[in-house]
């Protein structure tokens, strides 16, 4: 990334400036917020998104499985050189509360876990076939070229940004921090509002609150180790550590960027010492990782269970996180590195969700997945190409767990040619996925859970008006 020429001379203008700066930056520079505010009354919520970098392959992760589906399922995918299709008998059922007529399902073999928070812990739902649209649309409207189409589809940074900015790559603010502006006024320490885990994203970016990025270990620190007594050291010396933050906090001149630097050097600094000493030990119950030890998502959702379980002393009310698993663009072997990454998703998951419950919050957080797009019901021979529409699964003890919550995907039956799959209502070419649920709807649903109001959704997602209340995904959450 290119570096931006700082000319700002006056305080308003450098703080103008850094707003600009690469998001990793913001780690520690995200000080600059507002300090404390006042705590709110209102009870505790989180909204913690897990990325799916690569474009996870929808049909191999919620398959439909009554005959008629099945049938037409191991039509396309199994061919050769390499089947992609699924043995039928390794798949986990799963029965919605709400019977979908005639219609049957099952999870990939890699998600036991998730199966049984589906089927029994009633902890799970499912939200089939989202995506990207500037309005609903229908097959023979998109095949008519009588609708507009989402910029750059298939791309992966384009589509990346539009799920979690609803704008073209290089959108600075995401809908989780225009969300989080106005949810996290009840905040004592605004700065802790937002969170990412090793990954910098916009979707935490607001107009007000800028993401704090914490490593798996915990708070970054500016330049420093630590050593075995909890003390920085640089280049193994305590004594150069204390210097370099010497200099780090004090300004020689009074010149406005040298002041500011100083200022956000001291914050930076205050907030790395002010988190360090909330986090619970992660070796201790009920944050240890065990079985999920060499796990990277459940790494990162180890340290986001234990910056809530500092909520009280930081004093939040709302918080967003972010975590992400890479890895999903399967275009070969997809049979092998597809199985890898759901069971590293759900052994996470799982983890996740029995760490929150232990500590007390398992209906106050609810974690939902986002990828770059779905995948092509059509295999290129041993792996799936870039598409559009995905299932997605949605996490808490708030969420009306047990349910398919939305129309399920029609599978087609492959005709003479890949792009002929004329009679399915929501498969486009080589079988993608034409949504039916855009994703302003998706996150509009989860941000009413957090307590938007209707201005601050329309805010956060522009669009939103054009796409009519959904009953389905009006029973996302339990009443």
């Amino acid at each position: 990334m290119r570096e931006k020429t700082v000319y700002a001379t006056t305080r308003r203008g450098f703080l103008s400036q850094c707003s600009t700066m690469p998001m990793g930056v913001w780690a520690s520079l995200s000080s600059l917020q507002a300090w404390a505010a006042p705590t709110g009354s209102a009870p505790y919520k989180a909204l913690v998104c897990v990325f799916l970098h690569g474009g996870n392959d929808a049909y191999n992760t919620v398959l439909a499985t009554d005959s008629a589906s099945w049938a037409r399922y191991q039509a396309t995918r199994n061919q050769q050189p390499e089947s992609i299709a699924l043995p039928r008998d390794k798949l986990h059922e799963i029965s919605p509360q709400t019977p979908h007529e005639g219609r049957e399902f099952a999870l990939h073999p890699s998600l036991p876990g998730l199966a049984k928070l589906f089927n029994e812990a009633k902890r799970l739902a499912i939200v089939p076939n989202v995506g990207p649209l500037i309005q609903p649309t229908t097959k023979a409207q998109y095949v008519q070229g009588a609708v507009e189409k989402p910029a750059k589809l298939f791309s992966h940074n384009d589509q990346q940004s539009t799920w979690l900015t609803h704008g073209p790559e290089g959108t600075q603010t995401g809908w989780g921090g225009l969300l989080a502006d106005k949810l996290s006024e009840g905040n004592q320490n605004a700065l802790f509002s937002a969170v990412s885990c090793i990954s910098s994203t916009a979707w935490l970016e607001g107009s007000r609150i800028r993401p704090y990025q914490v490593a798996e270990q915990g708070s970054l620190r500016m330049g420093f180790q630590i050593d075995g007594n909890g003390r920085p050291h640089v280049y193994g010396s305590n004594q150069v550590a204390a210097i370099l933050q010497t200099i780090l906090n004090t300004h020689r001149t009074p010149h406005a960027m040298e002041a500011d630097l100083c200022e956000i050097n001291q914050r930076a600094s205050k907030a790395e010492a002010l988190l360090s000493n909330a986090l619970p030990p992660a070796q201790e119950a009920p944050y240890e990782l065990g079985a999920a030890t060499g796990n990277p998502l459940a790494q990162q959702l180890q340290i986001v269970a234990r910056v809530i379980g500092a909520r009280q002393t930081l004093g939040m009310s709302r918080q967003f996180f972010y975590v992400s698993l890479y890895g999903f663009d399967t275009h070969d072997r997809q049979n092998t590195r597809h199985a890898k990454l759901l069971r590293q998703l759900d052994e996470a998951l799982v983890y996740f969700d029995q760490t929150l419950n232990g500590m007390g919050v398992g209906n106050s957080v609810t974690t939902f997945t986002a990828s770059d797009f779905g995948r092509t019901f059509v295999s290129n021979g041993d792996g799936t190409d870039h598409g559009w529409g995905g299932h997605h699964f949605v996490m808490g003890g708030a969420v009306n767990g047990g349910e398919i919550l939305g129309r399920f995907p029609v599978y087609g039956a492959k005709g003479r040619y890949d792009n002929e799959y004329a009679d399915s209502p929501d498969m486009l070419s080589n079988g993608v996925l034409l949504p039916a649920i855009a994703t302003q709807a998706y996150g509009a649903a989860l941000g009413r859970w957090m307590g938007a109001s209707s201005d601050q959704l329309i805010r956060a997602f522009p669009g939103l008006d054009r796409f009519p209340a959904s009953s389905d995904l009006d029973r996302l959450f339990l009443a």
